[in-house]
C-alpha cells in the first residue's frame, strides 16, 4: 500500500519545519517532511550566527521591512509554544574607520523609523 500525502515537504531545516508547523496549525493533517540527515536543523539552519534580524537597515515601509517586522514577532510567537533558549542580549553595530560613521548614524535613523530601540554608544 502507498502513503498518500497532501503535502510533502522537503527540508527540514528552519524554514522547512516552520511551513510544517504552520500548517499543522492551519488544519492540515496529512503532511511529511523529508530530511536527508538523521538529524532536523542541521546544515545552513545550524551554522548562522544565531541573531534575529529585526530590520534595523531595512528601507522603511518596502516589502522587505514589513516581512522581516512580521517574522519577527511570529518568531517571538514561536517562541512562547516551543521551549526554545532565547536570549535577548542585543548586539553592537562598529565602524572600523571614520567614513563609516555616516553609515552608522543612517543605520541608526532607520532603525528609530522602524521602531526599533538602538542607541549610540
Amino acid at each position: 500500500m502507498c502513503a498518500v500525502y497532501d503535502i510533502i515537504i522537503i527540508g527540514g531545516g528552519i524554514v522547512g519545519l516552520g511551513v510544517f508547523r504552520q500548517l499543522l496549525l492551519n488544519g492540515y493533517k496529512n503532511v511529511l517532511l523529508l530530511e536527508k540527515s538523521s538529524q532536523i536543523i542541521t546544515g545552513a539552519s545550524c551554522g548562522n550566527s544565531g541573531i534575529l534580524h529585526t530590520g534595523f537597515d531595512t528601507v522603511p515601509q518596502t516589502l522587505e521591512s514589513k516581512l522581516v517586522k512580521r517574522g519577527y514577532e511570529l518568531y517571538q510567537s514561536f517562541a512562547q509554544d516551543v521551549p526554545l533558549p532565547i536570549k535577548k542580549i542585543g548586539a553592537y553595530i562598529v565602524a572600523w574607520k571614520s567614513e563609516e560613521l555616516e553609515i552608522l548614524k543612517q543605520i541608526l535613523d532607520t532603525a528609530h523609523e522602524v521602531s526599533l530601540s538602538l542607541k549610540w554608544l
